[in-house]
Formats: C-alpha cells, sequence, structure tokens
C-alpha cells in the first residue's frame, strides 16, 4: 500500500470502463482504406465520422483483401450496407504501432472519432469529443514510439514531455515479506547506471512495487521530477545497501510498458 504525496495543481489522468489506452496501444492492427485514385489523397475508411481500425485482425492476405471477405467482416460488425458496395478496399500491412499513430491521426490532424473492431475485446468505438479527453496520453505514446524509432532524441522527448504527470517513489524501501532492498533497475550487474522507475499510470506503479511494503508516492509533472532527480538526494539510502559506491543514475520512465530511458543529467530544456 503507498502513501499518496500530490503536489497540488497538477492534472489527473483520464479513465474510461469501455477504453483502456495501455491494453490496446501496442496490438497489432491493420486498417482499410477506401479506394484512392491517387496516392496523395488516401484517406481511411469512416464510419460515422470516426475511423475504423481492425486491431490484430487477421485477413487471407495482409495488403489486398478480397471482397468477400470485407462483407463478411463488416456484416460481422454492423457496418450499413453502403460501406462495402464499394469494391477497391485494401488493408494497410500490420503495424504494432497503427493505433497510436491512428489515435494522433484522430485528434490532432482532423477532428474524427476512433472505432476499434477487436476480436476478443469487442467493438470500442469513441467519439471525437470522448477520444480528445485522451489526447494528452496519445501525444506522449505517439512521442514514445518516436524515441524508440530514433525519430526524436531523448532530450527531444523530455523536452516535449515536460508536462506529463508522472508518479515515483525513494529508491529504498521495505519488502511485504520482511527485509528491505533497493527498488533500481540497471542493465547488468556491473552497470555503473542505474535507473529509477518512474510511471505514467498509477496503476503501473502499485503493479511494478506489488512486494513492496508502505512506500511513498510522489506526483509531479516529468519537468519537476527530473530537476529534483539529484544523485546525491539518494546515496545515504544507496550506502546502507550497497557500501560507498555509489552508481549514476538515471530514470527508466513506464519500464515493461515504454521503457524510455533517460541518463543522468538530462533535464527538460527551454524551447
Amino acid at each position: 500500500m503507498g502513501l499518496f504525496m500530490k503536489r497540488e495543481g497538477k492534472q489527473k489522468e483520464t479513465s474510461d470502463s469501455q477504453f483502456d489506452i495501455w491494453k490496446i496501444w501496442r496490438k497489432t492492427a491493420t486498417i482499410l482504406f477506401k479506394e484512392r485514385i491517387s496516392q496523395a489523397n488516401e484517406q481511411p475508411l469512416l464510419d460515422n465520422n470516426c475511423i475504423v481500425v481492425i486491431v490484430w485482425k487477421t485477413f487471407s492476405s495482409p495488403s489486398i483483401i478480397s471482397d468477400r471477405e470485407v462483407r463478411s467482416f463488416f456484416s460481422t460488425h454492423g457496418f450499413f450496407p453502403q460501406y462495402y458496395e464499394t469494391h477497391g478496399f485494401f488493408a494497410k500491412d500490420y503495424q504494432s504501432d497503427l493505433v497510436v499513430n491512428m489515435l494522433y491521426y484522430a485528434t490532432v490532424r482532423n477532428k474524427y472519432g476512433i472505432r476499434l473492431l477487436c476480436e476478443d475485446e469487442g467493438d470500442i468505438c469513441l467519439p471525437f469529443e470522448k477520444l480528445s479527453e485522451y489526447s494528452v496520453m496519445i501525444h506522449f505514446l505517439s512521442d514514445v514510439l518516436g524515441y524508440h524509432a530514433n525519430d526524436i532524441t531523448v532530450q527531444e522527448f523530455v523536452n516535449k514531455s515536460r508536462n506529463l504527470v508522472v508518479y515515483s517513489s525513494t529508491p529504498y524501501g521495505d519488502l511485504v515479506g520482511g527485509g528491505s532492498k533497493m527498488f533500481l533497475l540497471c542493465k547488468a550487474e556491473d552497470d555503473d547506471t542505474h535507473y529509477l522507475p518512474v510511471f505514467v499510470s498509477l496503476e503501473h506503479m502499485k503493479e511494478f512495487y506489488k512486494d513492496r511494503n508502505g512506500y511513498l508516492i510522489v506526483e509531479e509533472t516529468l519537468k519537476d521530477f527530473l530537476e529534483g532527480h539529484d544523485p546525491d538526494l539518494f546515496k545515504k539510502a544507496f550506502n546502507k545497501y550497497h557500501g560507498p559506491s555509489l552508481p549514476r543514475l538515471g530514470a527508466l520512465l513506464e519500464p515493461g510498458h515504454c521503457n524510455v530511458e533517460i541518463p543522468p543529467g538530462i533535464r527538460c530544456q527551454d524551447v
């Protein structure tokens, strides 16, 4: 059980019983496009102003699908006949980043909603007004993909995410079954850089610390977290467990979910 300490004036994360962005964002998906005249005006299929994304649905071919398959799939999901009377639909290749890309496309580039056709989750339909509540998280996850694709540097990532609300705790704590340990992460035992876990999802933090007994939860912006992330503040706790040798301390954002490595010394810069 964590002791919660909230910094005043910070934004709460949005939740919705029908839509768990953390559960869906990296699912393999494909998307159907209407027949196009040229590459330049390619448009995704829309249903009542919602982009239709097929989440981990396998057709016979990842790029070209038959009219029969389209009719069968659409009728299963309750589409009106006019949506599959036009021939020439084709599907994008299956991608693990497509859901986030389409969420970004819907909320930022257009005022569309999103309809996710999921084999084991059922249909999820969010109009733009509801989807816009997730715009902060959609921006964040889009930047995570950009970071992992080397499209943006870690410095650019933290600059863009400076106002993101994050949760962290102290690096040293007690275990539920007795004893204590350092809750730092490293790539190898002899690595001289250790990482303090920091989370965007409070539920992910509770899951990570499920074996930890009585810990502090600090809520602040990523900018404030990095400015206060001074290795000297942790020296006493680290020495208690490891002796006099203090490693370089970085941060790992959303371990097991996003895995964004923020090296020691990185701070948000004014742009």
